[in-house]
């Protein structure tokens, strides 16, 4: 009875360790899908089934190293304990040398009595002071291998003083289970490494997609040909270039068709050395226009360094040449203007003397001098030379613009006269004017600007044929506010009007007629800009301008300016008594002599005590002799050495108090601004009258 009672105690325990074997493969089977779970898996079954403890150390691929995959024990704080001695640890082989002999030998070892001090020459200290630590009495450990190669090592562990130690039975299921899971984590790791491979040809997929879109997107041409020369692959940016459909099949091109004759000499530097860059040009299949482009070739090679082919990357860069030719355009006015504003102060200082020697001929010879007739047309021939030379400078941007009531009839005569000695003599010019155009508030020297733009524009039209040009200047009242390009509210307008019978325009050029830098004329000859700034002059004077035109038929265009309601300024009496000084002494500088004596005869002549100098050291060491026998001090701003500006700083060192005139030829916004922080009182341009100089005298003064 009892034999037979324990062999069905020894059946039932068979059977549930059969049981828990079959529920362990089942489970490891269930993780294989997931590698890192599948690890822990197989330390947790192992600790439930076997030991109260289980390790998973697995190989590195070159059997150098062992790393700790996963720590399971059936009590969680034991858990917690290993898994922060041995998470995460890689060990070399040859120094974990339990380890190193499973690994080797692919043989279990069994301890079933542990003897710590026997452990140590087996283990790391690491290994046994976990062991000490967690009261390990009985250790196994058997190899993670397939028929080719070892994956690792399970380890298990018993604690306690009471346990059962570990015996060849169990290593025999142990051993088994191993088999069992490394075959599932074999299979984990391959399906592992497909995923991966399928994540990586993915990302390479969406790469390779990205770089398609890149490159089909991009607006320069990319394309290869094969090593002969035959045209592989244009993407879409390059098509529209050169005029491809984007449909269009390519394998029937080669090389030569895209490039001009230097192309294929540049095709055989790049086989010859590998690369290229530097300009080319490519040929527009449907207009045959040769595109300026910066070409960067290359060979193509495959994996053995063999050139399979070639590539090519060309930018279009005819607006950057466009915009280079626009700067070069630009320094050369810089460079005119830097030199009208030389010669404008040198014809400046001319005119002065022609203008003040004038003015002391008229003070002499008295009101009633039969001569005072041919001196008043000196005047007003040394004004008009005035006026010129103020065009100049506004040409050059070196001029501040002043706005005042200005006549466009008196405007339209002045132009006409420098017209009819430019414009060829087979062109009738015809003027048309109503005494009735109102006056209007604005920069006489833009206004001039304005007109004679129109009129060269209209004139350059003509191409050199019999023509005629036609200026009409009249009123026009706005009942309606105008919108669009030529916009301007109700009012009553000045209308000036000039029209050609020349080659006209078509509608296309006509939308972009005042466009910066657009124009129809030759590379070389027009700037483009000509109408552009016109344009801004009459939008910022509140006006419009509109165009007309047709091809063969002229063109026409029509400018508008608000009326001016106040009175126009009254004409200046030239007879009138000018401001007279009571013998204050003046301080004279300028580098021209004719100019100094000049200033100083007029200025004694209006009661003034004058001190003339035409160097800068000699008037400071006059001023530094006798600061306080000084009323004030005019200079010329532009001199050789010091310049007026930093005189004036000088004088202001030695006498603060002494008020200071600067004369300029060349006024502008940053050269006031100069002369305010200098504490100059006043700015008068070059040549000034008689009257401008004797007034300003005056009020500064009579304000010291």
């Amino acid at each position: 009875m009892a034999a037979s009672t324990e062999r069905s105690e020894r059946t039932e325990r068979s059977d549930g360790r059969l049981r828990a074997l079959f529920e362990t493969m089942r489970a490891f089977a269930a993780a294989t899908s997931d590698y890192p779970r599948l690890l822990d898996v197989v330390c947790q079954q192992m600790a439930r089934l076997i030991g109260g403890g289980c390790s998973l150390v697995l190989l590195s691929e070159d059997g150098k190293s062992l790393s700790v995959a996963s720590v399971h024990f059936r009590d969680p704080a034991a858990t917690a304990v290993a898994q922060q001695v041995l998470g995460g640890k890689v060990l070399r082989v040859d120094r974990s040398l339990m380890g190193t002999r499973v690994v080797k030998t692919r043989r279990g070892l069994l301890l079933p009595r542990i003897d710590l001090a026997e452990l140590a020459r087996e283990a790391t200290p690491e290994s046994v002071e976990l062991i000490r630590a967690m009261g390990v009495r009985t250790f196994l450990s058997v190899p993670l291998e397939l028929p080719d190669r070892v994956l690792g090592v399970l380890s298990l562990m018993r604690t306690g003083d009471d346990v059962v130690p570990f015996d060849e039975d169990d290593e025999a299921v142990v051993l088994n289970l191993a088999e069992h899971a490394a075959l599932a984590i074999s299979n984990a790791q391959l399906l592992q490494s497909q995923q991966r491979e399928l994540e990586e040809r993915v990302r390479a997929q969406q790469d390779a997609s990205r770089f398609v879109a890149l490159i089909q997107h991009s607006d320069e041409l990319i394309a290869m040909a094969d090593v002969d020369g035959r045209v592989l692959f244009v993407n879409e940016g390059g098509r529209r270039l050169v005029g491809l459909d984007s449909d269009e099949d390519v394998s029937q091109l080669r090389l030569k068709d895209f490039h001009a004759g230097d192309g294929l000499k540049r095709a055989e530097i790049v086989r010859q050395q590998g690369r290229w860059r530097g300009r080319g040009q490519l040929r527009h299949f449907r207009t045959g226009e040769l595109i300026d482009t910066q070409v960067s070739s290359f060979v193509v090679r495959d994996a053995g360094g063999f050139p399979v082919g070639f590539a090519t990357v060309q930018h279009d860069v005819r607006e950057t040449k466009l915009l280079e030719a626009q700067l070069r355009q630009a320094q050369k006015m810089e460079a005119i203007g830097t030199l009208a504003g030389g010669i404008a102060h040198d014809f400046n200082n001319i005119l002065g003397a022609i203008l003040g020697n004038v003015e002391l001929a008229r003070m002499a010879l008295g009101p009633t001098h039969p001569i005072l007739g041919e001196l008043q047309e000196i005047a007003q021939a040394g004004r008009r030379a005035t006026g010129l030379i103020k065009q100049i400078l506004a040409f050059s941007r070196r001029r501040e613009t002043t706005r005042r009531v200005v006549s466009l009839a008196e405007v339209i005569q002045e132009v006409t006269g420098l017209l009819r000695c430019t414009i060829s003599a087979n062109v009738e010019l015809v003027i048309s004017i109503d005494a009735e155009t109102p006056n209007i508030l604005a920069d006489a020297t833009q206004i001039h600007q304005i007109l004679l733009n129109l009129c060269t524009n209209a004139w350059q039209s003509l191409e050199g044929s019999p023509g005629r040009i036609e200026i009409a200047l009249g009123a026009i009242h706005i009942a309606r506010p105008r919108s669009g390009a030529s916009a301007v509210p109700v009012g009553r307008y000045a209308r000036l009007v000039v029209a050609d019978n020349g080659k006209g325009m078509a509608p296309g050029i006509i939308e972009r007629i005042f466009d910066p830098f657009f124009t129809t004329k030759a590379p070389g000859i027009g700037t483009g800009l000509g109408l552009s700034v016109v344009h801004g002059i009459v939008k910022d004077h509140g006006g419009s301008i509109a165009v007309t035109s047709a091809p063969g038929r002229g063109a026409t265009f029509e400018v508008l300016f608000p009326e001016f309601a106040a009175d126009a300024e009254a004409p200046e009496d030239e007879a009138r008594e000018l401001p007279r000084g009571r013998g204050q002494h003046l301080l004279f500088l300028d580098d021209e002599e004719p100019l100094v004596r000049l200033a100083k005869r007029l200025l004694e002549r209006l009661g003034y005590r004058v001190s003339g100098f035409i160097r800068a050291d000699e008037a400071l060491d006059a001023m530094r002799d006798a600061p306080q026998d000084f009323d004030l001090a005019i200079t010329d701003f532009n001199m050789p050495g010091l310049s007026g500006l930093q005189v004036a700083k000088l004088v202001g060192m030695i006498r603060p108090e002494l008020p200071v005139i600067l004369v300029s030829g060349n006024l502008s916004d940053d050269l006031r601004n100069s002369a305010e922080r200098a504490g100059i009182r006043c700015v008068l341009q070059k040549p000034c009258t008689a009257d401008e100089l004797a007034t300003t005298l005056h009020r500064v003064l009579n304000m010291s």
